[in-house]
């Protein structure tokens, strides 16, 4: 049995689960160590099976906190970073938080994360509706000028630009927003 598993089955973490099966409850922990929460956080969503939203300093945080995590043993968890996507091509812009933001969303929505680790910046950044994000996902894998456009008509109805699309099709869709 790992410790996860040992504190998992712990009378404190048991009690925690027992208190939030109630419909509408939710929980919080303040009041202690980065790395004490973070072993809690883990040990809750192991125990009580549900998804767990993990509120972090920073984005720097979370993702110490999802590594800490899978060290832990608990391999559903992504950090999700707070930078927002863009459709236009900067000079010295890195995708890579853009990508991991859209990685950890497309999990967070199929059902595939135990807990997402995140800032409050990143957790209360505006983002598709699940539906239009998975929706748009599945079209986009065949492509197609048409959908690009769709996909970005829904973006601009959302006020958000958190879509992914690819690469051959960034000139178009930036192009097409250009403006509107």
């Amino acid at each position: 049995m790992t410790i996860l598993q040992e504190l998992a089955k712990s009378e404190p973490i048991q009690n925690l689960v027992t208190a939030v099966k109630k419909p509408g409850k939710s929980a919080a922990l303040f009041g202690v160590h980065k790395i004490h929460r973070t072993v809690s956080a883990a040990a809750f969503a192991m125990a009580s099976g549900r998804s767990v939203i993990f509120v972090c300093d920073s984005d720097g945080d979370a993702y110490r906190a999802a590594e800490d995590m899978r060290a832990l043993g608990l391999t559903e968890v992504e950090a999700l970073p707070s930078r927002e996507v863009t459709l236009l091509d900067v000079e010295g812009i890195s995708h890579d938080e853009e990508i991991a933001r859209l990685t950890a969303l497309g999990k967070a929505a199929r059902g595939q994360l135990k807990v997402v680790c995140c800032s409050l910046e990143a957790m209360c950044l505006f983002t598709m509706p699940k539906d239009i994000y998975l929706h748009r996902g599945i079209v986009l894998e065949q492509g197609g000028e048409a959908e690009i456009r769709a996909l970005c008509d829904d973006a601009m109805a959302y006020k958000t630009a958190s879509v992914c699309i690819p690469p051959c099709y960034v000139k178009q869709a930036a192009d097409y927003v250009q403006g509107k």
